[in-house]
């Protein structure tokens, strides 16, 4: 009940990598059915490729140091493979699981940050729009000031010596 009663994708694998445990939660981010997941190697089946479409060898796979090594990682910058051939951005933690002193595997725990990352793009995108604007804004009264130390008038426009905003020889009424 524990495992069902969170938001966060979390399974076990054992000493071989091979599914021992699955929560729904992952099992609906990933598109999987539980018997589909049970048995198996996850890395193979979720986690084989990298985000820019390169092969991801197990041996190098920062899940899988938890139980090779002893020692949790998380990591922010991977991609999880749904059973639709189709990839979602994760953030996921893995730590080892011992009993009785003996490593016998590792636990996994992930969630989509997907709408986490449109977020942020979205930030980065207004972030650079108010940037380029406040440049244009900049060079506008850059320019404008420019102007008027030559003798330009209010209007911004550039203008010989002796010649108005009206016109040589122009007065205004």
């Amino acid at each position: 009940a524990l495992l069902e009663s969170t938001s966060d994708g979390i399974y076990g694998v054992d000493l071989r990598g091979r599914c021992t445990f699955v929560n729904g939660a992952a099992l609906r981010m990933l598109g999987y059915a539980r018997e589909e997941c049970m048995g198996q190697n996850m890395h193979d089946l979720i986690h084989h490729t990298r985000p820019d479409g390169s092969p991801y060898p197990q041996e190098e796979c920062f899940i899988f140091q938890a139980f090779r090594e002893g020692r949790s990682v998380r990591a922010e910058n991977e991609v999880l493979w749904r059973k639709d051939g189709t990839a979602f951005p994760a953030f996921y933690s893995s730590s080892p699981i011992r009993q009785d002193g003996v490593l016998q595997g590792a636990v996994i725990t992930f969630a989509d940050i997907t709408d986490q990352k449109e977020a942020e793009q979205l930030l980065r995108r207004a972030k650079e729009e108010a940037e380029n604007a406040n440049r244009a804004k900049s060079e506008e009264v850059r320019e404008i000031d420019l102007d008027v130390e030559k003798g330009g008038g209010a209007d911004g426009a550039l203008r010989p010596a002796g010649v108005s905003r009206f016109g040589a020889g122009a007065r205004p009424e």
